[in-house]
């Protein structure tokens, strides 16, 4: 009876931070349930999600939109770097990928914040660098942005957005904001919410696509790491299904450099099956990467969605 209880309390701080990271369907939590091995229905899903919402922290609140006709559950929660991570529960713990954030970053995610909930358009005098795609000038003056969400990924803060001169959803880091103030002029972020969460969920994490297509990619998986791969969500969209022997991922999402990232991160424990749109973008960073690594020229920073690779 024990192990039942712990078993569903770690199930239930999974999806709670699942939810943090990402807004998800009834469908796709029921999806995530199977890939946990606990099937549930909807309604038993329903009744998590208000368990959930009773044990949120301070700071957090359960908040969902429809997109069509499908209900969205998401979890929306304030920066705050002063509180200690608490190591408790830990022997030792690895400071991996953990990112450091200073006062500046800390103000930047306060202005955003009050704009969103001022309905305030932002300006953002410089912003520098490039994380996402979305700023491929890599040093851009004077954006006027209509700020509709914060997102973590990564443990890494962005906003998301609507670029009032290129009429386009963007996605930049909180750390890219050079300058940024509230303007006077009012906006309705909600009215543009659907756009950017619509965006949001056709990347591969939060790096701009190569184009406005939807793939059905589909990659091989060696067994031993297949465990590792189902037992985290990736894209909502992901399965793991058996087809002649052979453990094959599927994923409904555009091609993106956080993609070919990912992919190649497990090294030759995987392979791409489809589309060949994504075999080709691979095959050539790979040609690429030996080039590079064999040549005496000083390094230059390349985006491989607005230069040949």
């Amino acid at each position: 009876m024990t192990d039942l209880k712990n078993s569903k309390v770690r199930l239930v701080n999974y999806i709670h931070q699942e939810l943090r990271q990402n807004p998800f369907s009834l469908v796709e939590l029921q999806n995530i349930y199977k890939l946990q091995g606990t099937p549930k229905s909807i309604r038993q899903i329903q009744r998590d999600l208000k368990e959930i919402e009773s044990l949120l922290k301070d700071g957090e609140q359960m908040e969902t939109y429809f997109l069509g006709k499908e209900k969205f559950y998401f979890i929306s929660h304030t920066l705050s770097t002063d509180t200690p991570v608490d190591f408790s529960d830990y022997e030792t713990a690895t400071s991996f990928g953990l990112p450091l954030f200073n006062a500046i970053e800390k103000s930047n995610f306060n202005i955003v914040k009050k704009a969103i909930s001022t309905q305030k358009q932002l300006l953002i005098t410089k912003l520098k660098n490039d994380e996402t795609g979305d700023n491929f000038s890599f040093t851009t003056q004077s954006i006027q942005i209509i700020p509709v969400l914060l997102v973590l990924h990564r443990n890494s803060y962005y906003i998301g957005g609507f670029h009032v001169a290129r009429k386009s959803v963007v996605f930049y880091s909180i750390r890219q904001l050079s300058g940024v103030k509230i303007t006077t002029h009012k906006c309705r972020p909600n009215e543009y919410k659907i756009a950017v969460l619509k965006e949001l969920n056709s990347r591969f994490g939060i790096t701009k696509n190569i184009n406005s297509s939807i793939y059905t990619i589909k990659i091989e998986i060696a067994s031993v790491l297949s465990d590792f791969i189902k037992s985290h969500t990736w894209h909502a969209s992901q399965q793991i299904k058996k087809n002649k022997g052979n453990l094959i991922l599927t994923l409904e999402c555009g091609i993106n450099r956080e993609l070919l990232g990912w992919i190649f991160q497990w090294m030759y424990n995987l392979k791409i099956i489809e589309p060949l749109e994504l075999k080709e973008y691979y095959e050539k960073v790979l040609a690429q990467n030996v080039v590079i690594n064999n040549s005496k020229k000083p390094l230059v920073y390349r985006n491989i969605f607005n230069s040949s690779i």
